[in-house]
């Protein structure tokens, strides 16, 4: 008997051992498993009870479908989410207070709706619906900037690129031009944005750990103001960083020294019970150590770093083809509960390899250039980054927010400087949303060919951040038409393929 319950055991560890958990919709995706992907979602969408979660379904679907160039069901899909996502519901709004945010019909992020915008307008694009595509340009942009109350400028690069290409397309140059500058100034501005942001950040580090002497609260509402200001601030790519820097501390000391001396300030939250002398005090302090910290380093980088994106952007824009090329790189950014009672979610940039792809056609090979950085939109709105510092750690709050917590840094040209922001979570059930678009990319790359009418063969390779490729990533795409008189877009998607 004894032998018998040995056995059994040693059964039934062994089937633990060998029996393995189903894949998660990520690791289907990245492995090229499209089919068994749509058909788990195709399930989502059966069922009546989890209608909550059917746009986040519909986006993933159309991921896949836009992966394996099915462009006419991923334009379906699109659709159908993108008449939900705009709607306002008091009766899911009032769901999620008393129920928790996962109960609420799945929205998704401002930056996950701009892409549902850009991936329509690339379509309409594609299909020559003109007209539509410039609609969706107008409405990611609106979703990215905010509401009118918040003001942001928005910033998401690909749908200037996107709407600049719809304009030639339309023959209007002068708007084309326009849209092609606002493109140039949201990616370069962001360089400018990164190197003062790091400066910010390492500063503020450094006083936060380095001495008892400073008081937390007043550092970190004093470091908040200076990003207030900066998130206020026109964006210039021409500006070096200690330019930005200083006009940014100049605005933020004014602020807090109205405020110790009893001035009333129009702006939301001004009513924290700080020490607002300490607070010009430490404002002044974070002036010098930052000048000595960005002249320690050198503009000589930022202008390296400014010269080399101005470069790729020229290329792309400075002779438009009949072909544009979109394609998208990596995975997306995604959720994570944090807090004691699940309140907060963190947000962790996904690891991926792909940071740049060639493609070959015709005896030639373009390189890809960067035009969206998905992670980067999900911790911004209008180029602001999330707002505080604290323990190298970032918390998503609006500035009218109770002041809290850390910056994360990410940049387009050089690498991440953090990876996590946390989002607050203000419902009567603590429980914070983690669901993301997760499949979506990382980053949306493009480039521009001029080719004569006739059908294409591409050779696509993908590289990583060392230049070294990533062969199970090479795709051969056959069958690319051009035509006459006519734009032509074509999308690849970054994966492996099955």
């Amino acid at each position: 008997m004894k032998f018998l319950c040995y056995a059994i055991f040693l059964a039934m560890l062994l089937m633990s051992c060998t029996t393995k958990p189903p894949l998660k919709d990520l690791e289907l995706f990245q492995q090229g498993r499209y089919q068994e992907f749509l058909d788990r979602q195709r399930t989502i969408l059966q069922q009546v009870q989890r209608r909550e979660d059917w746009p986040l379904a519909q986006v993933k679907s159309a991921s896949a479908h836009l992966a394996c160039q099915n462009y006419d069901a991923a334009e379906q899909f699109l659709t159908a989410v993108n008449s939900s996502i705009w709607a306002f519901d008091g009766n899911n709004e009032a769901k999620a207070f008393k129920q928790g945010e996962k109960k609420k019909v799945y929205k998704g992020d401002p930056f996950e709706r701009a892409m549902v915008a850009f991936y329509l307008g690339i379509l309409d694009y594609k299909s020559g619906n003109y007209e539509n595509a410039l609609a969706s340009c107008k409405t990611g942009l609106l979703s990215d900037a905010g509401t009118k109350e918040e003001r942001y400028q928005s910033d998401f690069a690909a749908l200037y690129y996107l709407e600049s290409l719809v304009y030639r397309a339309m023959g209007e140059t002068d708007n084309a031009i326009k849209a092609e500058n606002l493109f140039r100034a949201s990616l370069l501005s962001r360089i400018t944005l990164d190197v003062v942001c790091s400066t910010v950040k390492a500063v503020f580090a450094a006083m936060s750990k380095g001495s008892a002497q400073f008081k937390e609260a007043e550092l970190v509402t004093a470091t908040e103001l200076l990003f207030a200001q900066l998130a206020q601030m026109s964006n210039e790519p021409s500006e070096l960083p200690l330019t930005i820097l200083d006009s940014a501390i100049s605005r933020a000391l004014v602020i807090a020294e109205e405020r110790a001396t009893g001035v009333v300030l129009s702006a939301k939250n001004s009513d924290f019970a700080c020490d607002w002398s300490l607070i010009v005090h430490y404002l002044s302090l974070i002036k010098i150590e930052c000048n000595s910290h960005i002249s320690d380093i050198g503009e000589g980088r930022y202008a390296k770093f400014l010269n080399t994106a101005q470069n790729d952007l020229n290329a792309l824009l400075n002779n438009p083809g009949n072909v544009t090329v979109i394609i998208d790189l990596g995975i997306g950014p995604r959720k994570i509960s944090a807090g004691s009672r699940g309140e907060r979610v963190m947000i962790c940039q996904q690891p991926y390899m792909e940071k740049r792809a060639k493609v070959k056609v015709s005896g030639k090979s373009y390189d890809s250039i960067l035009i969206e950085d998905l992670n980067f939109q999900a911790t911004t709105r209008g180029g602001r980054r999330m707002d505080f510092i604290l323990e190298n750690r970032a918390v998503y709050k609006d500035i009218s927010d109770a002041i809290g917590s850390y910056l994360a840094v990410t940049s387009i040209y050089t690498l991440p400087i953090a990876s996590l922001i946390y989002l607050s979570s203000a419902t009567v059930n603590a429980a914070a949303d983690t669901r993301i678009w997760e499949v979506m990319p990382g980053e949306v790359h493009a480039l521009s060919l001029n080719l004569e009418p006739g059908v294409y063969s591409l050779d696509v390779r993908f590289f990583d951040a060392l230049g070294s490729e990533l062969p199970k990533m090479r795709q051969g795409i056959d069958n690319c038409i051009v035509i006459k008189d006519r734009p032509v877009l074509w999308y690849i998607r970054s994966g492996v393929k099955q």
